[in-house]
């Protein structure tokens, strides 16, 4: 019987700690384990990872079908020499690690003693990718390029104690390790976006209506809106309503 997609990214994840258990340990390494994981699950085989193309390391790319994953958690506006690297020749797929649950840990580093465990009260949203995607947006008419947002039940690890010098600044060292996986939203071609614009909303909506509709702050649904405008998803004629600019989807 093949191995089911929650018990393999199970498995992954419980490879990989046992690898970090066995090396420096988990908040040292300069890999997160997010990224570590998620690297694994996408990966065809383990020759597939860490692939020079064009002046650049792919996290995973596939030459039997032509395809690049890179695995993003953010400034996704940092990987616009890659995509000028990799597009004209693979498909490429970025992918976008959302915890939306997470248990916060702090942990003494001198004896591993745990401090405290809370869940974090931070509200994530997938209206998130957005921001990021606005930094590559010259980028998202191509039709090589994709992207698969992954959200996760999470855990992240803070080690009190253990800090790194930045100048005059210090900061605890941490890592977020996936617990589960949660739902997997592809983002094949451009189009797919309109998806993010809730029917409710109709045709034409403003920023305002839009982040009463999706959840979200008027600021990520500035993103929302920006991005759709600018991919051609949606005109404006100058249509005002309540002062703020009408979006109409095409």
């Amino acid at each position: 019987m093949s191995e089911s997609k929650t018990a393999r990214f199970e498995r992954i994840i419980s490879e990989v700690a046992e690898a970090r258990r066995g090396a420096a340990g988990i908040g040292t390494q300069a890999e997160k384990s997010v990224h570590a994981v998620l690297k694994s699950f996408y990966a065809p085989d383990s020759d597939a990872t860490e692939v020079a193309v064009n002046g650049y390391i792919a996290d995973i790319c596939d030459t039997n079908s032509n395809r690049i994953v890179e695995i993003q958690t953010r400034q996704f506006y940092s990987m616009k020499n890659k995509l000028r690297a990799f597009l004209p020749e693979f498909d490429v797929t970025i992918v976008y690690p959302l915890p939306m649950i997470k248990m916060i840990t702090n942990i003494d580093s001198d004896t591993g003693t745990v401090l405290s465990r809370r869940k974090s009260p931070r509200k994530r949203s997938i209206y998130e990718i957005f921001e990021e995607m606005y930094g590559i947006r010259d980028f998202l008419n191509d039709p090589h390029l994709h992207f698969k947002i992954v959200t996760l039940e999470a855990e992240e690890f803070r080690f009190k104690g253990l800090t790194e010098q930045h100048g005059r600044k210090t900061r605890v060292l941490s890592d977020i390790v996936p617990v589960r996986m949660l739902e997997e939203i592809d983002i094949y071609e451009v189009r797919d976006l309109i998806m993010f614009v809730p029917a409710e909303l109709g045709s034409e909506f403003t920023r305002s209506t839009l982040a009463s509709a999706a959840g979200i702050s008027k600021y990520l649904a500035g993103y929302v809106a920006g991005l759709l405008y600018v991919t051609g998803l949606v005109t404006r004629d100058g249509t005002r309503l309540n002062r703020e600019i009408v979006n109409k989807l095409e």
